[in-house]
Parts: C-alpha cells; structure tokens; sequence
C-alpha cells in the first residue's frame, strides 16, 4: 500500500495526531505487529506532512509533536472481530490516500471500535459450534464426540456472543469456560464411555486460546521490538498457564482417574474426515468472527493446505517439526495472498484459522495440563509441545524474515530505478 502522491486536505496538528491515534487503536487490535504499525504511522503522517515521532508498544500509543513539545498517549487494548480488521484496513487506505479529511477518517475508527457485528447472535452461534465439531473431526474423533463436541461449542459460543470481551466476565471467559468443559466432560466420561476426555474437553475453547498474541509477539521479538514481543508473549503465555489451570481443576473437581487423562490421539475416524474437518472448521470460525466475504476463498484456501502441509510433512519428520515448516508456508501464503486482496493487517486474519489448525489444539493444551495435574501418562507431552511451539515459533520467524527481505529488495529497486525522461 503506497500513499498517494496528491496533496493532503488541510488539518490541524491535533486532528493529524488524533487520527494517528485511532489508527493505532484499530491497527493493535488487528494483532498488527508494533514495527508494523509504526512504519505504516509514519507513512499516514509522511502524506499529511505532519511530523512526529512515534513509539509504539503492545498496550499504549505514545506520539509526539517535536514542533510543539507535546506528547499524546493512547491505550490499545482488546481485539477486533475479522470483518473490524477490514473495516480499519479501508480506512487505512483512505489515510494513505491522502485525500480524506483526518476528522472524517478519525470519526469512522472510532465508529468501527463501538460497532456490533454484522451477523446476527444466532448465525455466529452456529459458526462457532461448526467450528468446533469440525475441529473434532479434524482430530479424527468418534462420531457421538462429535455431537458432544458440537453441544459444548453453542454453549461457549453463546457465551462468547453475549459477554462484553471488556467486563469482568468477559476477561475471566476464557477461564471459566475451559473449567465448565473440562467438569462437564470429567463429569460424563464414564457414563458415557468417553475414552479421549482431554482432547474433547479442549475442542470448545480452542478459539480462546491466543493464537493472534502469540503470532504477533514471535514477528516482533524477531523484529527486535524485544519490549512490546515480550510483554505480548508473556500475556500468551500466562493466558495458556490460566486455562491449563481451570482445566486441571475440573478434572480433579470431576474425579476422572489419570489414566483417563491420556491424550490418546486415537483416530476413531476415517482419514478423509480429518480434511473435511478442517475445512469445517475454517468455516465456522469465519462465521463466527464476521470474515468479510471476498477474503473467504483465500481463508478457507489457506486453512487447509496448512492443515494438509502439516499431515503430510509428519510422515517424515516429527510432529513438531511439521508444525514449524506449516506455519512458516502458511504465513508466507498469507501475505502474498493479503497482497492480492489488499496490503493491510488482513494478513493476520487469513493466517490466524490456520495457525489454530496447525498447533493442534489438544497437543499443547493437554501436556500443560498434563504438567499441571502431574499426570504421568501425559509427562512425555511436555517437551514435544515445547518443541511445537519453538518450531512454529522459528517457521514464523523465517516467514517474517523473508518477507521483509522481499519488500526491501523491491524498495531498494524501485530506489535506484531512474525515473522516465
């Protein structure tokens, strides 16, 4: 995305630094990375021939006018639903444009912070319970798992779509519900004869986990943004250790034995219902998040063949290992496909499904939970998710390093190429 060489409407310093402001609300809770967000500032203020200096972090916004001494602070909290990422993305492109007026672009940001979702409550309801029976089934689970699967996941999602994310409930959310899953779940193993609790328990709260955060912290520590990287990552991090915990303690609350805490890995399905898992999955998460509907293809498009990079490369290297190459291709896919559909922060919208795919779900949430139970049968899980999160964490990194490679070699030679006489 290129600013606009036409000249900028007239502004005064304040609105410039006021529309600057929104933009990197709407840019942080995009899950854009700091580096990101801060070149893309400075181009904004580079089109409206503002100058200002600009330190970006995970949570605040710090801007200031070296012609006036003042400096401007502004939080960044929470996150957007996918088609809020578009709608920031647009107004990105009408700031680099140049031809908008900072008051209007200002107004329509802070309209996008307070909007509701386009879908109806009932709609993303059903997404997310898609998503969830289509995550089961790309586990390979039981066909009366899946049905369980699909129950607990309209629960959560009706939870999800009715709790503000900004109370006290809905901070707590991810929490209380990995508890109710892991109790309800404990509770009717055996009446129900359920024989892989922990990988059905974590299915519903699969999209609680910080897939977003964590992508965007390994981009910035590579990027050396060490501070905003680490605080991000240690937010993942604390948010995982909070689940595996809730889950812990409604397995014990529930008195399942640990010998029927084992992450069996079982495949009680059919290998094609692993595929078409996946792609439900990609689907019901789409819903569930309000994806805009041109960028669907490329979603769904994307989902799967990380889901199917990461299955064949198992076959020859270890599991942890696939991870990594898939995240890396997967990231790689995802920006040459946000070039074609635009330049901005969708990138991370298409990624996002499926980094959810790749991780899998029960691999590390269930050794963290493993450890945190001292289960025995699950203690060998600890190091190998260990090892699944370094891999994707160095496949993102080499994806982001190739990237920024490529956009630099084409800056550097649009630099040198002469201009026509």
């Amino acid at each position: 995305m290129q600013p606009d060489s036409g000249a900028a409407p007239t502004a005064s310093s304040d609105d410039v630094d006021a529309m600057l402001a929104a933009l990197a609300v709407g840019l942080g809770k995009s899950s854009l990375p700091v580096s990101q967000t801060q070149d893309l500032l400075g181009q904004v203020a580079h089109v409206f021939d503002h100058a200002a200096d600009f330190s970006v972090l995970s949570t605040i916004l710090i801007i200031g006018d070296p012609s006036t001494g003042r400096f401007r602070l502004q939080a960044i909290n929470g996150s957007y639903r996918f088609d809020q990422v578009e709608a920031v993305q647009e107004e990105l492109a009408r700031a680099l444009s140049g031809n908008v007026s900072p008051v209007d672009i200002t107004a329509a940001l802070q309209k996008i912070d307070v909007s509701s979702a386009p879908s109806v409550a009932l709609i993303r309801i059903l997404g997310y319970g898609l998503a969830c029976i289509g995550f089961a089934a790309a586990l390979r689970l039981s066909p009366d798992l899946l049905l369980v699967a699909l129950g607990l996941g309209l629960l959560v999602g009706v939870a999800l779509v009715t709790i503000t994310p900004k109370s006290n409930g809905g901070v707590l959310l991810p929490v209380a519900a990995t508890f109710v899953c892991a109790l309800v779940i404990g509770i009717f193993a055996d009446v129900m004869g359920i024989e892989d609790p922990v990988r059905l328990a974590a299915v519903p709260v699969l999209f609680l986990l910080p897939g977003a955060a964590i992508t965007a912290s390994v981009i910035e520590l590579v990027s050396g943004d060490m501070l905003a990287g680490s605080s991000r990552l240690a937010y993942s991090i604390m948010q995982l250790l909070a689940m595996g915990f809730a889950f812990a303690l409604g397995t014990n609350l529930a008195g399942v034995p640990s010998d029927d805490l084992a992450d069996l890995s079982a495949n009680a399905g059919p290998a094609w219902l692993a595929w078409v898992g996946a792609l439900a999955f990609a689907a019901g998460i789409s819903v569930y998040g309000c994806l805009p509907r041109r960028i669907w293809a490329a979603t769904l498009f994307l989902a799967v063949f990380a889901f199917t990079v990461q299955q064949f490369v198992s076959i020859w290297v270890a599991p942890p290992l696939a991870g990594g190459v898939a995240a890396a291709l997967a990231l790689l896919g995802a920006f040459v496909l946000n070039r074609q559909v635009s330049a901005g922060p969708t990138a991370f919208v298409l990624f996002i499904p499926a980094f959810w795919l790749i991780v899998p779900g029960s691999l590390g949430f269930t050794a963290l939970t493993g450890v945190l139970t001292f289960n025995v049968s699950l203690s060998s899980l600890g190091p190998q998710a260990a090892f699944t999160f370094i891999a994707m964490a160095i496949g993102i990194m080499l994806a982001s390093l190739i990237w920024d490679w490529r956009a630099s070699s084409q800056r550097q030679k649009q630099r040198t190429i002469p201009p026509p006489t």
